[in-house]
């Protein structure tokens, strides 16, 4: 009971400087820990209570992040320019309860019978943007400007039962009791270039085209530790990619309510390392070290406006092209997570929305969405996927909706209700069915409600949050390879009721 509780610090300073019309600098310093008791998993095993977990050791995690900016505005008349510097560091220190893991392995369980894992990693990063926005009463409007980012990473990943000792009954003769040792760097730069161009055709129709050009840097490098068996430095690897993202739109105003519009852009999203032993008694196969970069081109167009009675909709219709689909799964030899490239794939989906008032003190929301996202064609190697897979993660089907009531109670305090809710269909974890992870999880209904009272200067709010205390389901470990006992799965948070109050100074 009460295992998965968390602590949350938070703490924001700001300071801006604004000399004159011309100049606007603010200097932002942000700080966040979480430090949590364990994971929000159940356990699987058929038999066991919901909300119940079987394994042996805690796991703990605390993570910390530092993030400092520096923002200057500068206004020239004709044209503004905002300059955006930022340093940012993270850093997470976990215990993992391995125990399943080695449980299936079949050893003799001496002399212990659990294996806990540390799993430490640290990133930090200068980003530097700059970008000069047009400020002109003519017909075209501009931007241009430069991105530059440079980030530095560690991971490590420990696991302290020394398997050949447990394996023939013998005491621990390793010092450190350490079985494997894994750690790897990276370092990852982007240097990038982009600009916008819209002309006002008329008052009423506007035309856009916009590009990015980048080149991007990577590299890394691990080594993998087995006390039992050896050292084995992993390969280094290092990638270069460079490229030209396109992106353009046209809207047209039907009337003062309503406008349509249709845009194609193109995504890009960097490829990486895993962080895997490529030798040694555990080694994953050396073709799954790295992963390269997936693009999309995006098609969309759609209307939106509101109605004399003040209530807003919109709805778009969108395809999306997807190329060397990035995609999340399992190594074949000891079931670390990876990413790897699973082909071609597409999406295709409508979406939607309609809010506004209904009387002078209630307002709503509603939204809908479609979605049919499924791989091209099958793939195979180190993982496979089947032909016309629906990707992972992906639900057909999405409904959300709110109501919010407000009333005044006196001159400067007001009573405020609100209720939300939100639907999606069943979904699946995997593009292989025959995976051993592989599992269709059914659809689920989220609601969420508050009550308040609120001033101009403070608040006080009764709020549920998943009020029907839905298990919500969404994603499991191996079951094969973590046994039964440590077969979990991973939901949303139970029930939860609570007082929140809010001031301003």
């Amino acid at each position: 009971k009460d295992i998965n509780d968390a602590d949350v610090s938070y703490l924001h300073a700001a300071l801006r400087v604004t000399p004159n019309d011309i100049w606007d600098i603010q200097l932002s310093y942000h700080y966040q820990r979480e430090q949590g008791d364990n994971r929000d998993a159940q356990s699987a095993t058929p038999g066991i209570p919901q909300r119940k977990v079987t394994t042996l050791l805690d796991e703990p995690s605390t993570r910390e992040l530092h993030l400092g900016s520096l923002d200057i505005e500068v206004d020239f008349g004709f044209a503004a320019l905002t300059s955006s510097t930022s340093y940012y560091q993270t850093t997470t220190e976990a215990i993992g309860d391995g125990t399943g893991i080695y449980g299936t392995l079949g050893y003799l369980f001496t002399p212990r019978i659990t294996a806990r894992s540390n799993l430490d990693s640290r990133k930090s990063a200068v980003v530097q943007e700059a970008r000069l926005v047009s400020n002109s009463d003519g017909p075209v409007d501009w931007i241009i400007g430069v991105y530059y980012q440079n980030e530095d990473s560690i991971e490590l990943n420990e696991h302290d039962y020394f398997l050949g000792d447990g394996l023939i009954g013998n005491p621990v003769t390793d010092p450190t009791d350490l079985f494997l040792h894994l750690r790897r760097t990276s370092d990852f730069s982007d240097l990038a270039g982009f600009g916008e161009l819209t002309y006002h055709v008329t008052d009423r129709w506007q035309v856009t085209g916009g590009f990015r050009a980048f080149k991007q840097k990577f590299d890394s490098f691990s080594f993998f530790n087995f006390p039992a068996f050896g050292f084995y430095p992993g390969d280094p690897n290092s990638f270069k990619d460079s490229d030209v993202l396109f992106k353009a739109n046209t809207s047209y105003e039907v009337n003062d309510a309503a406008t349509v519009y249709a845009t194609f852009s193109q995504g890009f999203r960097r490829g990486g390392a895993n962080s895997i032993p490529t030798s040694g008694p555990l080694a994953e196969p050396a073709g799954l070290i790295s992963y390269a970069a997936d693009r999309v081109n995006n098609y969309e167009i759609g209307v939106k406006g509101r109605f004399d009675s003040g209530i807003r909709y919109s709805a778009a219709l969108y395809y999306i092209d997807w190329s060397d689909a990035q995609i999340g799964t399992l190594s074949p030899v000891f079931g670390y997570d990876v990413a790897v490239n699973g082909g071609d794939a597409t999406g295709k989906g409508a979406e939607f929305e309609l809010s506004g008032p209904l009387t002078d003190d209630l307002e709503f929301s509603f939204g809908y969405a479609y979605t049919d996202a499924h791989l091209e064609e099958g793939f195979s190697g180190y993982v496979s996927g089947a032909p016309d897979a629906r990707l992972p993660g992906v639900s057909k089907h999405a409904l959300s909706g709110s109501l919010d009531y407000s009333r005044a109670v006196s001159a400067d305090l007001d009573f405020l209700a609100h209720i939300d809710g939100s639907y999606r269909s069943k979904f699946v974890n995997s593009v292989d069915p025959g995976a051993d992870i592989y599992r269709e999880f059914e659809g689920f209904p989220l609601i969420g409600a508050s009550l308040s009272l609120a001033s101009e200067r403070w608040r006080v709010s009764l709020y549920a949050e998943n009020l029907f205390d839905e298990l919500g389901l969404s994603a499991q470990n191996d079951p094969v390879e973590n046994g039964s006992l440590y077969h979990v799965e991973w939901g949303v948070r139970p029930r939860t009721i609570g007082l929140m109050l809010s001031a301003e100074y």
